[in-house]
């Protein structure tokens, strides 16, 4: 039997260590509440992931959960699902201009209807209607609002690209984005497509690109290394 206070090992008998004295505990215990990978020590908690019995030294917290070292240096789920294929790249059917520009409106028909619940919102808070225009009466007001408007459009199309593959207005028509590959976009995948939608929109040609490539790409996809597919 191990001693949990100096490691020393002593007959499966023995009430005290003949190392230090201290009191041993019954095997039992032993089998049942000790650490895996310090049988001396009192297990304190179980790997979320393979049950293992961690005494404090050996646990590790992700998300509210203990786990052992070597399964908490594991791949999470949802990074081992981001690297599964979405759709065969060679086989995928292209989202066509026509499709995109659909879902374009309705994105934007999504937005600006919560911009104009903003805009209410604002008018009954500060009296004014015309806090998101003029920035006379209320400055700060005015910063404010506009501060929401930006960060809540950021969010809409970076998030819901880089956790769903696709905006609102994609899943109503049913296409989604999909790196070369064919996986799923992530976050830093979706924040470069972002940023390079602004010189594709400012060109014009850049978004029309996509009625003559081959596999209806604008210059944002093709900068980024993206396709938008039909997912039926």
């Amino acid at each position: 039997m191990i001693c949990s206070k100096c490691g020393a090992d002593n007959d499966p008998e023995a009430e005290n260590c003949a190392k230090c004295g201290w009191r041993l505990r019954s095997q039992l215990a032993v089998d049942e509440q000790v650490c895996a990978n310090h049988p001396w020590r009192l297990a304190v908690s179980t790997c979320h992931a393979c049950g293992l019995e961690l005494c404090e030294e050996c646990e590790v917290f992700l998300d509210g959960r203990a786990y052992c070292r070597e399964c908490a240096d594991q791949p999470g789920e949802d990074e081992l699902l981001r690297n599964v294929r979405m759709v065969d790249p060679e086989r995928a059917d292209p989202a066509g201009f026509a499709v995109r520009l659909l879902a374009a409106a309705i994105d934007a028909l999504i937005l600006a209807s919560a911009l104009a619940v903003l805009s209410i919102t604002f008018w009954l808070a500060f009296g004014d209607p015309t806090v998101p225009f003029s920035r006379e009466e209320h400055p700060w007001a005015h910063a404010f609002f506009w501060a929401i408007a930006a960060v809540g459009t950021l969010f809409y199309f970076i998030h819901s690209v880089a956790v769903g593959a696709q905006t609102p207005g994609m899943a109503a028509v049913d296409i989604a984005v999909v790196r070369e590959t064919g996986e799923a976009p992530d976050y830093r995948t979706a924040i470069l497509r972002y940023l390079a939608m602004f010189p594709s929109a400012l060109s014009v040609v850049g978004i029309l690109w996509c009625i003559w490539d081959r596999r209806k790409r604008t210059l944002h996809d093709r900068l980024t290394r993206t396709r938008v597919v039909r997912m039926g």
